[in-house]
């Protein structure tokens, strides 16, 4: 700003209005400038609260979900544990020849034939022959 010696009373009081003229305008676009920041500081804010929120949101929806997998995977290994052993019970051999012998009409084979495939004859034995044979098999014949 530069100042000026002015001798007529009236250009002195007409710059003096000037002055403060401009000094208003420029204080009003400043005030403004401020207000607008001011306002893109509160609209920033306030999407990085909902942003925040809905990451949180998120978070506990998942939390909800994860634990909901737990509980169907605790209740189907329950399932898979009980399935196991009724497939363990069913197949079981005792159980296999009772319903062979009880409700089929099956029989244990008194003869069993053999095929010796070192002279490729066929061997009748009976049920003592072969379990002699087994226990000889089994590490105990010298």
């Amino acid at each position: 700003m530069e100042v000026r010696i002015i001798s007529d009373p009236m250009k002195a009081d007409t710059r003096r209005r000037e002055i403060k003229t401009s000094s208003k305008r420029e204080v009003t676009k400043i005030s403004e400038i401020y207000v607008c920041l001011a306002a893109i500081m509160l609209i920033g804010i306030m999407l990085l609260g909902g942003i925040y929120t809905n990451i949180c949101a998120k978070n506990v929806q998942s939390q909800y979900r994860l634990e909901d997998l737990r509980e169907e995977k605790a209740k189907l290994e329950k399932e898979r544990l009980s399935l196991r052993l009724e497939v363990n019970k069913l197949s079981s051999l005792e159980r296999i020849e009772k319903i062979a012998e009880k409700e089929l009409g099956m029989a244990h084979p008194a003869n069993r034939y053999i095929l010796d495939m070192r002279n490729h004859s066929v061997l009748q034995a009976s049920l003592t022959d072969i379990a002699a044979a087994d226990s000889g098999l089994d590490g105990s014949r010298e």
